[in-house]
């Protein structure tokens, strides 16, 4: 690794001026200083440098390539043989170096912005071609910083907002706020509710006619809306008190709409649901059948009976799951789906994490906690009215957290059956990953895990042994007993080695891009392509590599987003400006996003927040980009 201090010969330095600036120049032979003004004709690198960007031919497409900052590792600066003073930029033919801008804090104002710019401007042919955004020339660089979206501030919320508002409802509107307050902490989120209130809550005049309030204000319309953010944002464990600045609903709309939770679980047309019921139940197996109706035995004699159904991958578990949903919805019987991670609750009906739902402790969870849920609350009628409950990967969970369930239900529905006498259906496989302990050895996994609970004595196991993914050839045999082999650690050595069949592998990585995504210029990117086509990869090195691979060879033109870093204090007191920015954008650890990512319209992104779950918005949820802007 080089040095970053300027003294290694392999470093460069490269010098920052704003345009016109007063420079000091040393004369040796006269062993004198004097100010020289950066105009337009001085040879300074930075001028230099958009000077070879305005070339034409090789060099000039070759520098138009490179930031202010890897100049030098593909030319070097050279003085003109007939006037020493004046420099160009060279093509280096040997040798490397690494190029580093002067450091330069946010105090230094427009000259920190010159050089946050450069950082990621490619090909910039003068300060003014550094200035100007989507066509238009911006009055700073300050302003340009703010437009590309490199600081921190509440212009592209603002921006956000108001290109949603042209297009999306009232209640797209309201979720997407509700979002903002959650993930993007606002600088002034009341100056954001003053200004879109109105787009924000177009519609609910309408909807309060269709309640009975037909005489309303404008005060009253805009305090409805806060209400329904706020119960937007209760569905995810907070609230509009968590913005101080943000304005509260005052008036009390709990005799104006109904339980908005038991709303949303008798929200399904029973006409499609028995036709859905009917369709998944024709096509399940032997295991799956049996599960099937003693499940709904159990929930229509009301045995409050506790079944816990088990089998590896592709056996058919979330399909079984689907079928008694459709079944009792079809009745008008509500039944709760939960799973233990965003990603899994999307693939049940209407499904969403445990913790949200239930409101399961997470911080000083022990064998006496119970679930923060007032008896009086909505979400305390819901489970009263509730039948059954389906809790898919259960077994990444610790065991507390379904002992602190038992207590909490039965003190909600006022019975001492277990769970309160709600059915409860909980699935998982436990050749797959258990409770995690941080730093807890082998032995506190084990403890922790629902086997060692005093409920699972209580529970009827019901195993579905078919896989249901594959098909009955002799191939597909081979290959789900070889995972089940080592699901069972049968194929592991003593080093803890797994040796993979030599048809599974492959030493050239474009052999692989090219059988799983074939010439994907020519593929019609739609969510059904991405969905049967993935690769997966264990370290995040080798997705990127991969995922630039397959980004260079789909259609378009290549955009680039760029973060707006900030340092976070350990509590100790810390400048600004102590590390300089393209040291934070170096930075890659596992749990941050990307500082520059690169995208093109059609291409395949991952969310990496649970935004929404109703709306199927989750951490891992994979989406695909049809709009981008500046």
């Amino acid at each position: 690794m080089h040095s970053l201090t300027g003294q290694h010969p392999n470093v460069i330095r490269l010098p920052l001026h704003l345009p016109n600036e007063q420079r000091i120049v040393f004369n040796p032979s006269t062993n004198a200083r004097h100010s020289v003004e950066c105009g337009e004709n001085a040879d300074t690198p930075l001028l230099v440098f958009f000077k070879a960007n305005q070339e034409v031919g090789v060099n000039g497409q070759l520098a138009r390539s490179l930031t202010y900052q890897d100049f030098p590792e593909q030319f070097v600066l050279k003085s003109l043989e007939h006037n020493a003073q004046s420099k160009t930029w060279h093509i280096r033919q040997n040798g490397f170096v690494i190029g580093r801008m002067f450091h330069i804090g946010p105090t230094a104002g427009e000259k920190f912005y010159l050089r946050t710019l450069l950082l990621v401007t490619k090909g910039p042919k003068s300060f003014d071609d550094l200035k100007t955004v989507d066509g238009i020339l911006c009055e700073s660089f300050h302003d340009a910083c703010l437009k590309q979206g490199l600081l921190e501030d509440d212009g592209e919320w603002l921006i956000c907002l108001r290109d949603a508002a042209e297009i999306q409802t009232g209640s797209q509107l309201r979720h997407l706020f509700a979002t903002l307050l959650l993930f993007c902490a606002p600088a002034d989120p009341r100056q954001l509710w003053l200004q879109f209130r109105n787009d924000i809550c177009d519609d609910l005049r309408y909807r309060l006619h269709g309640l009975g309030r037909t005489a309303v204000s404008n005060d009253e319309i805009y305090d409805f809306g806060l209400h329904l953010i706020d119960n937007i944002l209760g569905d995810s464990g907070h609230s509009l008190a968590d913005s101080p600045s943000m304005p509260r609903s005052t008036y009390n709309w709990s005799d104006t709409i109904n339980n908005r939770l038991i709303s949303q679980q008798l929200n399904y047309n029973r006409e499609i649901e028995n036709t859905m019921a009917q369709e998944f139940t024709q096509s399940l197996n032997g295991d799956q059948r049996y599960a099937f109706h003693k499940i709904l035995q159990s929930i229509a004699n009301n045995d409050g009976m506790l079944f816990f159904i088990t089998g590896f991958g592709g056996c058919g578990k979330t399909y079984l799951y689907q079928a008694l949903c459709h079944a009792l919805r079809a009745e008008g019987i509500i039944i709760l789906c939960v799973a233990s991670t965003g990603l899994t609750c999307l693939l049940l009906p209407g499904g969403q994490t445990a913790h949200s739902t239930f409101k399961i402790p997470i911080d000083n969870l022990d064998v006496d906690s119970i679930c923060c849920i007032p008896k009086e609350s909505l979400r305390a009628d819901l489970l009263r009215s509730a039948k059954a409950i389906i809790f898919d990967e259960c077994l990444m969970i610790h065991r507390h957290c379904f002992e602190a369930l038992d207590r909490t239900f039965q003190d909600l529905r006022n019975c001492p059956k277990r769970f309160g006498g709600l059915t409860m259906i909980l699935g998982g496989d436990f050749q797959q990953i258990l409770p995690v302990i941080p730093r807890g050895s082998h032995a506190e996994m084990v403890t922790a895990s629902l086997q060692n609970s005093y409920l699972w004595n209580n529970m009827q196991i019901l195993r579905l042994r078919e896989n249901m993914r594959l098909q009955h050839s002799a191939e597909d045999a081979s290959f789900s007993q070889w995972l089940l082999d080592i699901g069972h650690g049968r194929t592991t050595d003593s080093k803890g080695n797994v040796e993979i069949p030599q048809q599974m592998i492959t030493y050239n990585e474009n052999e692989l891009i090219q059988a799983i995504y074939g010439d994907i210029a020519d593929q019609d990117l739609t969510p059904e392509y991405f969905l049967h086509h993935a690769i997966l990869a264990p370290r995040n090195t080798d997705v990127r590599n991969t995922n630039a691979k397959i980004l260079a060879q789909m259609p378009g033109d290549e955009i680039v987003y760029y973060s707006a870093d900030s340092l976070e204090s350990d509590g100790q007191l810390r400048r600004r400006d102590d590390i300089p920015e393209d040291v934070l954008r170096a930075l890659d650890p596992s749990s941050l996003p990307l500082s520059e990512l690169k995208m093109k319209i059609g291409c395949l992104l991952m969310l990496l927040r649970n935004l929404d779950p109703k709306k199927k918005l989750c951490n891992g949820t994979r989406m695909i980009l049809l709009r981008a802007y500046s």
